[in-house]
């Protein structure tokens, strides 16, 4: 009732409108009949019209009304449990796919359209007959109207007043019209007889009946056209505007209608006309807009770049717009070009319905966006002098260069740079340059000099800037003031200002233009330039640098002994106009000569805008009033920019979007195309094709640490010059390259060699690889070892048999099976033939191909199987595809399971199947049947009911937990004969359990049991439907496929919980960060794409961590403006960005292999820096965050044994990831405070008499006894771990603490878990010392041994606290699909003091 209700309203209304629209028609033919002209029918037919148009409209709105409450009742009874025949056990969303044929079109008959073509005609003849019956009538009036002009004396009788209007309307309409007319004649005759002067004079003449008379012959309804005089001409206009004010008339809601109509067509004329000024003011506005965009030679700006602008400016949440207007297909290249027309016409076609303030911000978004595109054309000018240099250094054109040599130059070139250089350059000796393991332990953890920042003496000239605000603003506005290279140079040399570091200040990041100042657009009045807080504390400047380690210094002062020392870093002249005269050289020497008369000018070369306010620099603006000043910003504003960067001009060529396939080397390829043009593997040339095509993550590099190829080395030197700096650093810098990169003939050699082994290696891959998918025709993702070994043998007539033999002492063979044969994986069988191959005589290479070669021609397939096996390896592909685009969740991979099982059945099996899968839980809560159960978590749409969240215990009828412990398949070929069955299904009669069961076991990679893949045919109509042995390879196939995706899932799962651990501890101690987002890296659904990113969570300022149940996907053709994420993700390696105003800091997690698994994008908001504590502490969180997924995927993938430290880790797989941060980090400690000396903790114990003898002597007793608490605290703190019988008064002695501070203790610390089950320790004393110290006491204090201690007290603290709460801490913060969103905030060691 309730769903047909909504129905019948529009129904009725529907009705209501068709019985009006029938009782205006029958007025209008009413009014038409009694009407004496032709054009009152007309207006009436016009009204008529109307008036069934407007009905039809409403009519139509009521069902536009009743649209949506239908298709809402119909959304809520598609949201069910099931998509398509896959059910799941978290509720989903479900679109069935339910195909509909197109029904014929109903063709019209030719007697309809020739009647239809008929009435036209006469419809159309009629219709001009009418209108020459009116165009005559018009030319009568018309003439007579010249011959009797009309009487406005008749205008008298028009009166709106309501209480005679009736009447007054009825009697010009009835009766004066004839009457007024006889009164006249009437009169005439009286005067005519002169009966007025002659009164008394009797007549026969009676005036009434004379007036009598003439009403009865002039009768209108017998008298067709009697011929108007201009009195009655007018007195019947005055009736008509009569019959207009009359109430409920016809006349009068036709004239309403008309009036509403007029009003209307006046109010969209003046709409319409509005809309053209505002398009044309917009047009305009947009053509000079255009001016500020740097164009291609042609005058021309990529299509793409304005897809970008406008894609960004419709996400931005706060102008709520609509997603529609969106771009739809933003451009993959950047060929489509725009010329100033097509640049106006795509912005207004997405703009056409915005308001002036949206408009406003939209200009104020393409000015900034010109502004980025300057910058992002600079920084591709910048990469591709990089790509070049990359192309000249490396002469054997083996794709890679030595990495140690390439990080020991860049320390050459920064040593020899002057301070202010080294403002802008990043220190090529710290993080992200050098990796976290090449970093000593005590150094990583205990160092605290603030002079080994990346940005040289950071946080004391931070320290510096603390009372001044920043001054963005100002210094944009100068370097628009100062507009040309001339003036800005003579500027310089006319201010005497001393040597001081640029940009060192923590504030906005000023972008460089040519000439050293900001060149980016002037930001708005209301924003605020000096938002971001400035009052740190000030930092010691205790402890020497120590650098990477020992080997590797050594080998780089190897490397850069073999440059010449008598060279200087350049010679390269720059051309006047950027920062030095054309006839001077930079003075980057080190020749004292050269450095003293390059020094009063290099002291000025990068000197902020900021530094020049500080000391007093004067400009013209400063001598203006305001209002001047906000007119000269607005001319400035106005002004069209430079078409050059730096004085170079854009050729058009932007690789931003193409710089992988352009650059990128695909070795994979192009041996891949090696093999195609091989006859000898013609039988294999489909297959990898198939395999190349499966490949969908590409573009990623490999970090290895020994080399870099071209996207990396671009991308590291990048990063050291900075998006600042201008291009002649970056000019300097290759000069340097050019001539201090020198490679030995033995090096090119071992290059080559190295180079030519990689493309051995992936031949030799490909080879292998596709071998194994034509020998696995099945899909069952094994092969018998017994059988390869039969095939091999026979290779030349069983000569090489005994060498052959040889090969297995060298292998580690897998588990036998159940059935005691020995399988092998396509990982293992390549292993298996490569060490076969090299027992063998003869050249590696061509052996290996003369095996496989043999071992192909002897493997004899038909075509229906090579088929089979294409279909089935494409299905089997998809299960992984969609573990791998699921976003983290399973419910796709039970997608394609159950439908690529359903399809193989259906064409290779002609049989109609269920399937289900269960896996194993613990039984908690009836342990007397059983210590584990089978829980059916997923299973094909009819058997939802009665399968789905069912669960399966030991002491049930079943042979699910036989397969779990015996570990093989097991196949029921009759169902009803076997006994032992467990049917789900009770209603199901007896005699139809008539089928087949496969049960094959789920197996991770230690072959361990975690589940059950059920598969039977019990819903098959066909008597005989068993499951034939090819069949039953390929579910086996299917199972170990997904195995592989369900640990897939459960990896991200993991690694997410992880990071979430590691940003909560992060967060406790470093207040500046602004956001940190997580990506993963997913093959892209679009042919001929690299990959895209899917943002899975955001973490903001508060520390609550945004996790999306349906993330949104990043595509690199979006992210032009935006395009760090790939740059970090393509190159697997650090970068700095700075973007609208904040700055970034991208850093991937790495697979085992070193390609970039996903990225965490660290926002620092509008600093330029972290201070030093703060980027140690970030470092720290993200080498704990790399190691513990490394361990995660090493262990899910098998290549490295399950290691558990902590007894809470034995838990289960899901609390293991939820400590593993803490855990990882607590042995980095462990392991740095077992390298400290005894001296070390000597010195602590030592500290009260040496500070005090000290402070005394300083007159700083208060912080030395601050710091003498700190020591004492700390100590008290670590000790009351191991002695949890001491009391607070036992520890009241400093000397009686002491005794407890000896190797044992520290010998105690590396070897303790806080996560014991016998552990008791006094965790409110403990908290007590500790409570009362910050992290930046600790920090200021700059002791290591005081700050491994710190660190580990807390992550101690950290987890026995979720230990005592280990079910509900440790859950993973994952939403559910009835979710949106989730938000998660991880316990841990929150240090006081942030």
């Amino acid at each position: 009732m309730s769903e047909s209700a909504p129905q019948e309203e529009p129904a009725q209304e529907n009705g209501k409108e068709d019985k009006e629209r029938n009782q205006g028609g029958s007025e209008a033919e009413e009014l038409i009949q009694s009407s004496q002209s032709i054009s009152d029918s007309l207006a009436l037919g016009t009204c008529n019209n109307v008036t069934g148009a407007a009905a039809n409209k409403k009519s139509q709105d009521l069902n536009l009304e009743n649209q949506p409450k239908i298709s809402a009742c119909s959304i809520k009874e598609s949201k069910t449990r099931v998509s398509k025949n896959i059910i799941f056990r978290k509720p989903a969303k479900v679109i069935f796919n339910l195909d509909q044929t197109p029904q014929d079109s109903n063709w019209e008959q030719p007697w309809k359209k020739n009647l239809l073509e008929r009435v036209q005609a006469r419809a159309q003849a009629m219709h001009q007959k009418i209108i020459d019956k009116e165009n005559l009538k018009k030319e009568l009036e018309k003439k007579a109207e010249e011959k009797l002009p009309r009487d406005n004396l008749a205008k008298e009788w028009f009166n709106t007043e309501n209480m005679t209007l009736s009447t007054r309307a009825y009697l010009l309409d009835k009766l004066l019209p004839t009457l007024v007319p006889g009164m006249e004649r009437m009169l005439m005759q009286v005067e005519k007889k002169k009966l007025l002067a002659d009164v008394d004079i009797p007549t026969k003449f009676d005036p009434i009946n004379h007036l009598g008379e003439y009403l009865m012959r002039n009768n209108p309804n017998y008298i067709k056209d009697p011929g108007l005089s201009g009195y009655q001409r007018v007195m019947r206009d005055i009736s008509e505007d009569l019959k207009i004010h009359v109430p409920n008339t016809t006349y009068n809601r036709v004239s309403k209608i008309k009036e509403n109509i007029k009003q209307k067509r006046e109010q969209k004329e003046y709409i319409n006309d509005i809309k053209a000024k505002v398009a044309n003011a917009r047009k305009q506005a947009l053509q000079e807009q255009f001016n500020e965009w740097i164009l291609d030679p042609k005058g021309m700006i990529p299509m793409v770049v304005i897809q970008n602008v406008l894609y960004e400016f419709f996400q931005n949440p706060d102008l709520q717009l609509e997603t529609c207007c969106l771009p739809a297909d933003i451009a993959d290249s950047m060929k489509p070009r725009l010329n100033k027309t097509e640049f106006i016409q795509l912005i207004s076609f997405h703009i056409a319905g915005f308001k002036s303030e949206t408009f406003e911000k939209l200009l104020k978004h393409l000015c900034h966006c010109a502004d980025e595109f300057r910058e992002v054309i600079k920084t591709d000018m910048r990469r591709q002098m990089f790509a070049e240099l990359f192309l000249h250094c490396d002469r054997g054109k083996v794709g890679f260069l030595d990495r140690q040599r390439t990080l020991a130059l860049l320390e050459t070139f920064y040593d020899r740079s002057s301070k202010v250089l080294k403002g802008i350059l990043r220190n090529p000796r710290q993080w992200p340059f050098v990796e976290f393991g090449e970093i000593d332990l005590p150094e990583f953890w205990g160092d605290m000099d603030n002079q080994k920042h990346i940005y040289e003496d950071f946080d004391n000239v931070l320290l510096e800037m603390n009372t001044l605000p920043s001054e963005k603003h100002f210094s944009k506005t100068q370097s628009k003031l100062l507009a040309s290279p001339e003036d800005q140079h003579e500027h310089y040399r006319e201010s005497t200002l001393p040597q001081s570091p640029p940009e060192q200040q923590r504030g906005a990041t000023v972008e460089q233009g040519p000439n050293g100042i900001s060149t980016r657009e002037q930001e708005q009045p209301e924003e605020s330039t000096g938002e971001q807080e400035l009052n740190k504390e000030s930092v010691s400047k205790e402890g020497t640098y120590t650098g990477s380690t020992r080997e590797q210094r050594s080998s780089r002062e190897l490397i850069t002994e073999q440059r010449p020392h008598h060279e200087p870093i350049t010679e390269q002249g720059v051309p006047q106009g950027t920062y030095i005269e054309s006839t001077a050289k930079q003075g980057l020497s080190e020749e004292s000569e050269e450095r003293t008369q390059a020094q009063p000018y290099e002291q000025l070369l990068f000197i902020s805008p900021e530094l020049q306010e500080k000391i007093g620099v004067s400009s013209p603006k400063d001598h203006l009033s305001e209002p001047a000043k906000k007119e000269v910003q607005k001319d400035k504003s106005c002004e069209p920019k430079p078409q050059k960067i730096e004085g170079k001009s854009w050729t058009g060529e932007l690789l931003t979007c193409n710089w992988n396939m352009k650059y990128a080397k695909h070795e994979d390829e192009e041996q891949a195309n090696l093999i195609y043009d091989n006859p000898r593997f013609a039988d294999l040339h489909s297959i990898i094709r198939n395999i190349q095509s499966y490949k969908e993550i590409k573009g990623r590099s490999a970090f290895n640490g020994v080399s870099f190829n071209l996207l990396q080395f671009v991308q590291l030197l990048e990063t050291f010059v900075g998006e600042d700096s201008p291009l002649s650093v970056s000019e300097a810098l290759i000069s340097f390259f050019k001539k201090g990169f020198v490679e030995t003939k033995e090096e090119k050699m071992s290059g080559l060699e190295k180079a030519r082994q990689n493309a051995s290696q992936i031949r030799r891959e490909l080879l292998l690889k596709a071998l194994f998918q034509k020998w696995d025709s099945d899909g069952s993702g094994f092969l018998d070892l017994k059988e390869i070994d039969e095939l091999l043998y026979t290779y030349k007539e069983g000569m090489e048999k005994e060498s052959m033999k040889k090969a297995k002492l060298h292998v580690q063979f897998p588990k036998l099976h159940p059935g005691h044969e020995v399988r092998l994986s396509s990982k293992q069988f390549q292993k298996y033939i490569e060490l076969v191959v090299s027992e063998l005589r003869g050249n590696e290479e061509e052996v290996l191909e003369s095996v496989v070669e043999f071992l192909m021609n002897s493997l004899e397939r038909s075509h229906v199987e090579s088929l089979r096996n294409c279909a089935r390896q494409k299905w089997l592909h998809q299960i992984q595809r969609a573990a791998e685009t699921s976003g983290v969740s399973l419910e796709p991979v039970y997608t394609e399971t159950f439908k690529a099982l359903t399809q193989d059945a259906e064409a290779h099996g002609n049989k109609k199947i269920s399937a289900h899968i269960s896996l194993l839980e613990e039984n908690l809560l009836l342990p007397d049947r059983g210590n584990v159960l089978l829980r059916n978590v997923a299973c094909t749409l009819d058997d939802a009911p009665f399968v789905l969240k069912r669960v399966l215990y030991r002491d049930m009828k079943g042979i699910s937990f036989t397969v779990v412990d015996e570990g093989k398949p097991i196949h029921v070929p009759q169902v009803q004969h076997h006994g032992n069955i467990y049917f789900w299904n009770h209603s199901r009669k007896k005699s139809d359990h008539n089928g087949s069961l496969l049960a094959l076991p789920l197996q991770d990679a230690y072959m361990r049991i975690f589940g059950v893949l059920a598969v039977d045919t019990l819903r098959d109509p066909q008597k005989i439907n068993i499951f034939l042995p090819h069949e039953i390879r390929f579910y086996q196939g299917v199972a170990n496929v997904f195995s592989a995706a369900y640990h897939y899932v459960h990896s991200r799962e993991h690694i997410l919980h992880i990071v979430i651990t590691g940003i909560g501890w992060l967060y406790s101690i470093t207040p500046s960060i602004t956001a940190i987002s997580t990506y993963f890296v997913e093959p892209n659904s679009e042919k001929d794409s690299d990959y895209v990113l899917r943002n899975m969570m955001v973490t903001g300022q508060q520390g609550l961590t945004e996790i999306h149940k349906n993330p949104s996907v990043v595509f690199r053709k979006t992210c032009i403006f935006r395009d760090f994420l790939f740059k970090c993700t393509d190159s697997s390696e650090v970068v700095l960005a700075s973007i609208c105003g904040e700055n970034h800091i991208v850093v991937p997690l790495r697979e085992r292999t070193g390609e970039a698994l996903g990225v965490l994008d660290v926002n620092i908001g509008k600093s330029k820096m972290l201070l030093y504590r703060e980027f140690k502490d970030l470092q720290k969180m993200l080498k704990v965050i790399q190691l513990a997924c490394s361990e995660i995927l090493g262990e899910l993938s098998g290549e490295i044994k399950k290691n558990c430290i902590l007894e809470i880790e034995s838990v289960g797989e899901v609390q293991r990831a939820g400590v593993l941060f803490f855990r990882v980090m607590l042995q980095e400690l462990q392991e740095c405070l077992g390298l400290l000396t005894s001296s070390d903790f000597v010195s602590l114990l030592l500290y009260d008499y040496d500070s005090l003898a000290v402070g005394k002597a300083d007159s700083q007793s208060p912080d030395v006894k601050a710091n003498i608490k700190l020591v004492q605290d700390i100590l008290k703190g670590i000790i009351m771990f191991f002695h949890p019988e001491l009391k607070s008064s036992d520890l009241e002695s400093w000397d009686h603490c002491k005794l407890y501070v000896n190797q044992q203790l520290v010998e105690n610390i590396c070897d303790f878990d806080p996560t014991a089950m016998e552990l008791k320790v006094n965790l409110k004393l403990i908290v007590e010392y500790f409570e009362d110290h910050s992290r930046i006491e600790v920090w200021k204090f700059g002791n290591s041994a005081i700050e491994c201690l710190y660190h580990w007290a807390h992550i101690c603290l950290a987890l026995i606290k979720l230990n005592k709460k280990l079910s509900s801490a440790i859950s993973p913060p994952l939403p559910s699909k009835t979710d949106s969103y989730v938000y998660a905030k991880m316990p841990g060691g929150s240090l006081p003091g942030k």
